[in-house]
């Protein structure tokens, strides 16, 4: 009995995320971002991963017209997800040329 209710709030759970997922279609493509196929650093995977975070982090700061900054925290690959954030800001900026550049804020750590 009791698994059965918590298999009917999980159902209804998913159905209700995929209803508002369907019916935000407008906000949810301009939180995807086209990624490239290949990067700088396709011989290292952490690198990559770091850089494609970056890129989606800029692709959506500047879609989203975010100039005052976004904050990108030392780490590992700091460097591959600066890098991924200026690419990603100025493909979108290239697909959107009349908004002004998103920046990025650095803190070191």
């Amino acid at each position: 009995m009791k698994t059965k209710h918590l298999t009917s709030i999980f159902v209804l759970a998913f159905l209700t995320s995929a209803l508002l997922g369907c019916t935000s279609n407008n906000q949810w493509q301009s939180e995807s971002a086209p990624l490239p196929a290949s990067t700088p650093f396709d011989s290292d995977q952490l690198a990559r991963n770091a850089y494609l975070e970056g890129f989606r982090s800029g692709y959506r700061a500047q879609t989203a017209g975010t100039t005052l900054g976004v904050q990108l925290e030392g780490g590992p690959y700091l460097h591959a997800r600066r890098l991924g954030f200026d690419a990603g800001a100025a493909h979108a900026r290239a697909q959107s040329p009349e908004s002004p550049p998103a920046t990025q804020i650095h803190q070191a750590r």
